[in-house]
């Protein structure tokens, strides 16, 4: 087996064991791997797929590379919150194997330890970018920067200075302060269609907040949808038709 150097995201179905608990599952979890198996027809990118858990990597480190698991994590974001399925998730970069046989797919490496961790510390709904990637892509904030030219960054990730982590309290920090990626379902190309497309992400949240089952889980959702409404806020105020 020969280590290679690439991107990967770990994504974590929230709420999984409570879906399987519901007399509808078998629909619902339908709706589930038939979302996962569109998005596993890129070919640019590799998938694994274990029960809650979504394992995506890719062949190279270049931006192209890095930008189509970006757009692909967000329309699988989106597309699972309008179907009542949350998900929590990190993106790192870094060395690791992918190795296919006839007994399953064995994966491992540094890039997953990397994602894995981010992904268990955070307390909201979500994917983080992990350090491993900005330090590779220290032009980001302009790529990111609304209003601008990049259009596939500005879409698919923004900053977010209030991301909660697992442990924090009032007297703590008030969040980590890094780049999320932001949930679509569509190819928008204008600032309304934008501003509409991440109001039906919040109007998502909002009935997965109704449908958790304690304080403590509806703050998880809360915590994303005001970061949205925040993102809402910058697409709405800029100069972009």
């Amino acid at each position: 087996m020969r280590g290679k150097d690439g991107y990967i995201a770990l994504l974590d179905v929230l709420g999984f064991e409570q879906l399987v608990a519901r007399e509808s599952y078998v629909e619902e979890l339908e709706r589930y791997t038939d979302t996962i198996s569109r998005a596993s027809e890129n070919s640019l990118l590799e998938f694994v797929l274990f029960s809650d858990t979504i394992v995506i990597t890719t062949f190279d480190t270049d931006e192209v590379s890095l930008i189509n698991l970006v757009h692909t994590c967000s329309r699988l974001f989106g597309e699972l919150l309008t179907k009542g399925i949350a998900m929590r998730g990190a993106v790192a970069r870094g060395s690791f194997i992918r190795n296919k046989s006839e007994a399953g797919v064995f994966l491992a490496g540094r890039a997953i330890v990397d994602a894995y961790k981010f992904e268990k510390k955070q307390n909201w709904v979500g994917i983080l970018l992990t350090p491993s990637v900005l330090t590779t892509m220290p032009n980001l904030p302009t790529l990111c920067q609304v209003p601008g030219p990049h259009l596939n960054w500005m879409r698919c990730v923004q900053p977010c200075d209030s991301v909660p982590f697992h442990g924090d309290t009032p007297s703590e920090s008030p969040g980590y302060d890094g780049f999320a990626i932001v949930p679509t379902t569509s190819d928008a190309q204008t600032r309304d269609e934008i501003v509409n497309e991440n109001r039906a992400m919040q109007e998502a949240l909002i009935r997965l907040k109704s449908l958790a089952p304690d304080p403590l889980a509806q703050k998880k959702y809360e915590s994303t949808r005001k970061w949205l409404d925040k993102v809402r806020t910058t697409w709405a105020r800029s100069s972009m038709a």
